[in-house]
């Protein structure tokens, strides 16, 4: 893949990234603090800590994106995008840690009269961070197949077309 498609490739994960992790969580909170709901029921306890979690998701957020861009502009089966990739599991795992401890799978809501209701979204939360772990470990297996490989001097562990030039200069008994 050349320089430009590699730079397209990580622009368009940056921008994925991007939607994710703030655009969408900024939306969502947004509305939910400035949301009027009927019958007398409020969630004014929630509302007021949504600033202070937006600013935490929003610079997770930035750092996520950056991070995004500079695994999506790097080579396949290269080790800078299996360490970006570690940077990136770790990032999100970072970013689920805020989400579970600011407050934010806890949503208190208030009913007028009756009492108060909590919507809890930790096993969400854990499921995510289950996730985050697993690919965590591919990770870690993609940057020891990459290290491994650039020890035997091999470019890429699945690249076709140079291990056929490897396997014919073998057979010709040519060093490559």
């Amino acid at each position: 893949m050349g320089a430009t498609k590699n730079i397209f490739s990580g622009i368009i994960q940056a921008i994925i990234s991007l939607a994710s992790y703030v655009v969408i969580p900024w939306i969502g909170l947004t509305v939910v603090k400035t949301l009027a709901l009927p019958f007398g029921v409020t969630i004014e306890l929630f509302r007021q800590r949504v600033d202070d979690i937006l600013f935490y998701i929003i610079a997770m957020g930035i750092i996520q994106t950056g991070i995004a861009f500079a695994k999506g502009s790097s080579p396949k089966y290269s080790k800078r995008r299996a360490i970006f990739s570690l940077f990136n599991l770790l990032g999100a795992a970072s970013y689920s840690y805020i989400i579970k401890f600011s407050g934010l799978s806890q949503i208190p809501i208030t009913l007028t009269n009756v009492g108060e209701i909590t919507i809890s979204l930790d096993a969400f939360v854990f499921f995510v961070f289950g996730i985050v772990v697993l690919n965590s470990l591919l990770a870690i297996f993609d940057l020891a197949i990459a290290i491994k490989d650039q020890r035997k001097g091999m470019v890429y562990s699945l690249d076709k077309e140079r291990k056929a030039e490897l396997v014919a200069a073998e057979n010709l008994g040519v060093k490559v």
